[in-house]
């Protein structure tokens, strides 16, 4: 299988400064933690990549607030920090002829629109100008608007994945795993696997480091895999940096590395300074923080240094190797709720991924609240075949977004104690009593085809 390495820029992605991004092969410290954002972007970076045996010379160019046009009208504005280089302006009580008018100066100013995409009441347009990429998006749900500012070289220079393909692939039969974690001495654990269209492989989050969880995982690629070569995984996924989420890629990253290729990180953390107060502060605090572990080893020529690192941001379509993969929610969009960004639950990105003619709604941990505002925002577009509940099933669920997904089999990420424990809760009994199909992880691992959504033995 021809292995494609995406460019490392494009309108939607902080390449190199992403959450996952490190500065060196040792594992970092907590006193090196500045090390990883100012002094990342304080110069322009400059690196050759190559794709397809084609060499393209790229330059980040740092960007700021500051680089982010006024916006006229609204009511209170603010700006946030969103780490790796990225930043926004928020703008409160904005009607939508303002946002139009916005859009206007923007073409008066040399930006170009790029991209645009409108999913219920929201409406997001990408454009460009002079190193720097900017997504403007309007929330009908509470009528805000949201100015991202990502550094990058030329819109010529996106990133093949934000680009649909003219002809998708076509090798394999695409597959959804839910692994089955082991909640012999912890509960929770939560790890999904994509076998794409093209024969690679797509990892979602991982479950605990310690418990076997990334020697699982690695069988089931092996198992999977279409060739005699090692497993190609062209993106791992992380929902947010919880133990039984983020432990299992650094555990692979630290024993694994070299008998899987990993092309990308993909994921969206808070910056360092709020991940220090947040609670998940250990997983980047220090050298044995999962987050420093994964960081080391993209950083390290000799193990995962070649995999690109993707920041997405909400309202991004991301396609690879056949699959689509919709970003809804980030912790962008949990901003300027101050408490809510130091819980990372809250922070869990929510993304909608299809392949095969099926779609599979992965929720992480999301709160409540925040299932409700996506559901406010995208409607039926939050539609899915295949669910999974949110936070193991054990809290946070929502009746009325589990209504709007209507899926056709429910891929429950617990243990049976924990099934048992919370399965008479009011959005699990809407579960259990009007979807079809049910698994729970901990009675083996499950595949099923996202052609047929029938269960592959």
């Amino acid at each position: 299988m021809k292995i494609k390495k995406a460019v490392a820029v494009c309108i939607c992605l902080a390449v190199l400064l992403c959450a996952c991004t490190g500065n060196g092969d040792s594992e970092l410290s907590s006193g090196a933690m500045s090390d990883v954002t100012e002094g990342d972007i304080s110069s322009s970076v400059t690196e050759t990549v190559t794709q397809e045996e084609t060499k393209r010379e790229i330059k980040l160019v740092p960007v700021t607030a500051d680089d982010i046009p006024e916006f006229s009208g609204g009511a209170k504005k603010t700006v946030y920090d969103c780490g790796d280089g990225v930043f926004m302006r928020h703008v409160t009580m904005v009607l939508k002829s303002e946002f139009e008018s916005y859009l206007n100066k923007l073409g008066g100013l040399g930006f170009v629109a790029v991209n645009e995409r409108v999913s219920g009441n929201t409406r997001f347009v990408t454009l460009a100008k002079d190193g720097m990429s900017l997504i403007a998006s309007y929330f009908g749900n509470d009528k805000s608007v949201r100015l991202i500012a990502l550094p990058y070289d030329s819109y010529e220079s996106y990133s093949d994945i934000y680009l649909p393909p003219e002809s998708p692939p076509d090798a394999a039969e695409p597959m959804f795993t839910m692994v089955a974690t082991n909640f012999t001495s912890k509960i929770n654990g939560m790890s999904y696997i994509i076998r794409t269209p093209a024969g690679s492989f797509i990892i979602i989050d991982g479950g605990w480091s310690g418990e076997g969880e990334a020697k699982k995982i690695l069988d089931i690629l092996n198992a999977q895999k279409l060739d005699d070569g090692i497993p190609v995984v062209a993106a791992w996924i992380i929902t947010h940096p919880h133990s039984d989420h983020i432990g299992a890629i650094a555990e692979m990253a630290s024993f694994y590395y070299d008998e899987i290729r990993l092309e990308r990180v993909i994921c969206n953390f808070v910056n360092d300074e709020l991940m220090l107060a947040s609670d998940a502060k250990a997983m980047l605090n220090a050298g044995s923080g999962f987050v420093a572990i994964l960081r080391s080893a993209l950083a390290s020529p000799a193990r995962w240094g070649n995999a690109y690192n993707i920041k997405p941001h909400t309202g991004d379509v991301l396609y690879i190797d056949g699959v689509t993969l919709e970003i809804l929610h980030t912790h962008e969009d949990v901003y300027p709720e101050a408490n809510a960004l130091l819980y990372n639950n809250a922070n869990s990105m929510a993304f909608r991924i299809s392949a095969g003619g099926h779609s599979a709604l992965i929720l992480g941990d999301l709160s409540g609240k925040y299932m409700n505002a996506i559901a406010d925002r995208y409607g039926s577009g939050m539609s899915a075949d295949i669910l999974q509940p949110t936070h193991h099933g054990r809290t946070h669920g929502s009746v009325s977004v589990y209504k709007l997904v209507s899926p056709s089999v429910v891929m429950w990420d617990a243990s049976l104690a924990s099934y048992n424990e919370y399965k008479n809760e009011t959005y699990n009994k809407y579960l259990i009593e009007n979807i079809p199909r049910h698994y729970i992880s901990e009675n083996g691992t499950v595949t099923v085809s996202m052609k047929t959504l029938e269960e592959i033995k």
